[in-house]
């Protein structure tokens, strides 16, 4: 999975306190409902490979559960711990 993120680092995302995902640099994404994620518990953290819009929302496409500090250890100099 370590392999997987080092590639798609920069298109991650994380759960926020309104229940929809936030992508690193701001934007609302939902998951799609196409994926077996979406019936599940929500994760905390996210990394998806493509976005689809549809309609008013971007779902996210082709995606995986991420944990936190596999994006630190990753990718240091993109992410920081906050």
């Amino acid at each position: 999975m370590k392999c997987v993120l080092s590639g798609l680092f920069p298109q991650a995302a994380y759960l926020s306190t309104t229940g929809e995902y936030r992508g690193l640099r701001g934007a609302t994404l939902h998951i799609s409902p196409d994926s077996c994620l979406y019936h599940t518990q929500q994760p905390k953290w996210v990394v998806f490979a493509s976005v689809q819009s549809a309609g008013d929302k971007t779902l996210m496409r082709e995606l995986t559960v991420t944990q936190e500090a596999w994006l630190l250890e990753v990718a240091p100099h993109y992410y920081r711990q906050t």
